[in-house]
């Protein structure tokens, strides 16, 4: 029955050994895949910590593109009043030249209306106002009888009537050129303000336009590099949350091996405890039965020396202590 159990203890024991082979096996496995994946987690964790990099620096430089828009869009409204505003004196110029137009017209109206008058024979103020003084002194220091004296009234008052009509044509012809010079004034300014708005516009303005598109351009590239970059840190984020999870998963699944390992340990101890006590009881069996045997052929050996003793045989020293020893146990 011993041997029994002997053998049943062994065969537990290497059974057991067994298990613990494969559940360290097990476990070994299971530290080096998530090693693995500990190194590719830090691998994710180092590429979002760059990808982060990258965004951030894509976004302060979307801010900078903003910006530097923000300001061209200022200066470009900026010139686009300062545009306005010469259109608007542009045009208020174009509405005073046309009332200096209709001046100019009336005034050429009235000369012309003056010129039909005197049938266009007006003579030079300043010829007439001599011709008044040579009349006047001749008729001063020249005897006049009644007939000359009022032809000389006459043609005097004629050529005073014609001196203020050569003076009002005088003023006239003065105001036509004066309107006429606003006219040629405010057409020069507003030639000018044309030039200034060209230039404005096919210069600076185009240059800023010009700017804006390029930065949009650039802010829309910016934009769509920052979506990729946002993408690939996300998707790596999935892909660290995924391993994590995994990772813990065979964390768990580690301490229950290790657990199971330990138990099993526990029942290795217990059952090489119970090897051990039975090969001691085996043995101390043994020893008892061999102790047993040596009784016998003692107890035997001393019937032999009884005998011999009964029969008056001679018996040695040796054969009497050996029955002295058997009657002491007994």
């Amino acid at each position: 029955m011993a041997l029994l159990n002997i053998d049943e203890l062994k065969r537990k024991i290497s059974e057991i050994n067994n298990e613990i082979g494969v559940i360290s096996k097990q476990i070994d496995d299971l530290y080096a895949d998530m090693n693995e994946k500990k190194n590719r987690l830090n691998e994710i964790r180092g590429r979002i910590n760059e990808l982060i990099g990258q965004v951030n620096q894509k976004r302060q430089r979307l801010g900078e593109i903003r910006s530097n828009i923000a300001k061209l869009v200022e200066e470009r409204n900026s010139l686009v009043g300062e545009m306005r505003k010469m259109k608007e004196e542009r045009d208020g110029i174009l509405d005073e030249m046309n009332k200096v137009r209709e001046k100019v017209a009336k005034l050429r109206d009235l000369i012309k209306l003056a010129m039909e008058y005197t049938d266009g024979r007006i003579r030079d103020k300043d010829q007439l106002k001599e011709l008044i003084e040579k009349m006047e002194y001749d008729h001063e220091t020249t005897p006049t009888d009644p007939q000359r004296e009022k032809e000389f009234y006459k043609m005097i008052s004629q050529l005073e009537e014609e001196m203020v009509t050569a003076e009002t044509l005088e003023k006239l012809q003065a105001r036509l050129d004066e309107e006429r010079n606003k006219v040629k004034e405010m057409a020069e300014r507003r030639k000018q303000l044309a030039a200034r708005m060209k230039e404005l516009y096919e210069g600076r303005y185009q240059e800023i336009k010009a700017q804006i598109k390029s930065l949009i351009e650039e802010i829309n590239k910016e934009r769509e590099e920052l979506i990729k970059l946002k993408e690939q840190r996300d998707s790596l984020k999935k892909e660290r949350d995924e391993i994590k999870a995994y990772m813990l998963s065979k964390y768990v699944e580690a301490k229950q091996l290790k657990e199971r390992r330990r138990q099993l340990y526990d029942e290795l101890n217990k059952n090489k405890m119970l090897l051990v006590a039975a090969y001691k009881s085996i043995n101390a069996d043994k020893k008892r039965a061999e102790e047993e045997k040596q009784k016998e052929i003692l107890r035997t050996r001393a019937e032999e020396i009884k005998r011999k003793l009964d029969n008056g045989e001679r018996v040695s020293f040796e054969e009497l202590k050996i029955l002295s020893e058997l009657e002491t146990d007994s």
